[in-house]
């Protein structure tokens, strides 16, 4: 009521300073945008960079924590779900490799939540690697349930990403949770399943290997009849 109080000038002044205030915020706005874009150069450059770490890592090769972050920050804002998974997977990895578990575990919680399992191209197997990591920090700490709990993740996920072998060989990682545990049934049993699997898709020297546990199991147990089978 006020406003519509004063005098013809002033309401056109306020007007005008509105206006002139709306326009001000929209170049702000423009602005804020163009800066945020990237190139598809820019993009391709920087997913070859990640990859190329990825490489490190699956080659045993080391790196460090400054050398993932700025992947982690640039997919942060201009990647998909899977350029996110693995940036924070790495990091994940680059923490572990000092010996900071509490971050990891954070990281890879971050990895796990960038993943868009909605997506039709959501990366699965990268995915199960990273409740396989998470799995491997907890079996260190001695929590032997959330081991279990995650290795069931990345087993799902493995499977779903079709990746046979990533599948069953996480699935094996529940025998030491179980021996630690004192379930001895488990243990044997999942050696005998996990053995199976390896043989039915041809991955006979991993069908061998995985008796090994249930072997120590059983003499353990003096039942030396099931060993000698």
């Amino acid at each position: 009521c006020t406003f519509y109080a004063k005098s013809p000038a002033f309401v056109l002044e306020t007007f005008c300073t509105f206006a002139t205030m709306k326009r001000l915020l929209t170049y702000i706005i423009i602005v804020l945008v163009l800066s945020a874009c990237t190139t598809k150069a820019d993009h391709a450059r920087m997913r070859s960079g990640l990859d190329s770490i990825n490489v490190l890592n699956r080659n045993g090769q080391p790196f460090t924590i400054a050398d993932v972050q700025p992947y982690v920050d640039y997919f942060d804002h201009h990647g998909n779900g899977n350029d996110r998974l693995l940036a924070h997977y790495l990091l994940g990895l680059a923490y572990y490799e000092h010996g900071e578990a509490p971050m990891a575990l954070e990281c890879y919680q971050d990895a796990a939540d960038c993943a868009d399992t909605a997506a039709a191209d959501c990366d699965y197997a990268q995915l199960a690697r990273v409740y396989g990591q998470m799995a491997q920090v907890f079996y260190s700490q001695g929590l032997y349930q959330e081991q279990l709990q995650k290795t069931k993740f990345s087993v799902k996920y493995a499977w779903k990403g079709k990746d046979t072998l990533l599948a069953i060989r996480n699935y094996e990682q529940e025998i030491y949770a179980y021996r630690m545990l004192g379930i001895v049934d488990s243990v044997i049993f999942i050696c005998q399943h996990v053995s199976n699997l390896y043989r039915k898709y041809g991955y006979i020297n991993y069908a061998a290997r995985a008796l090994v546990s249930g072997m120590r199991t059983l003499i353990n147990n003096k039942d030396y009849s099931r060993v000698k089978k």
